[in-house]
């Protein structure tokens, strides 16, 4: 179901591809979002969430051939995604206005919060 990136070639076009999406996004509709209006603040966290749960599946810790191996500036990079979807849930989950649809930020972070649990235990062993 996922992306399958064999090449650093592929890996380069995706990034580029997506990263030229993600400009349209936000310099077409999320500046003018306004975060102090809930359904704006909704559609810049939920936007930016799920550009970070695509960069985080596409670069998965799984597809990495081992830990050893990898790069340690994927790996930063990656927990560096989870983060920031951790970033997006809170903050959504901390408005008083998002009582409601809590659950919808919340969900999508779940990979990444799996991710960061596992590195943690890692380091500590």
């Amino acid at each position: 179901m996922g992306l399958s990136c064999e090449t650093g070639s592929d890996k380069v076009e995706i990034g580029d591809a997506f990263r030229e999406v993600e400009e349209i996004l936000e310099t077409k509709y999320l500046r003018y979002c306004d975060p102090s209006q809930p359904l704006h603040l909704m559609t810049m966290l939920m936007a930016r969430s799920a550009m970070n749960v695509v960069r985080f599946l596409t670069n998965h810790p799984r597809r990495m051939a081992s830990v050893e191996q990898t790069p340690l500036s994927e790996r930063q990079w990656v927990w560096g995604i989870s983060i920031q979807s951790f970033s997006s849930s809170t903050t959504w989950c901390v408005n008083p206005s998002s009582s409601n649809l809590r659950g919808m930020l919340i969900s999508p972070a779940l990979d990444a919060f799996i991710h960061v649990l596992d590195t943690l235990q890692a380091i500590r062993l």
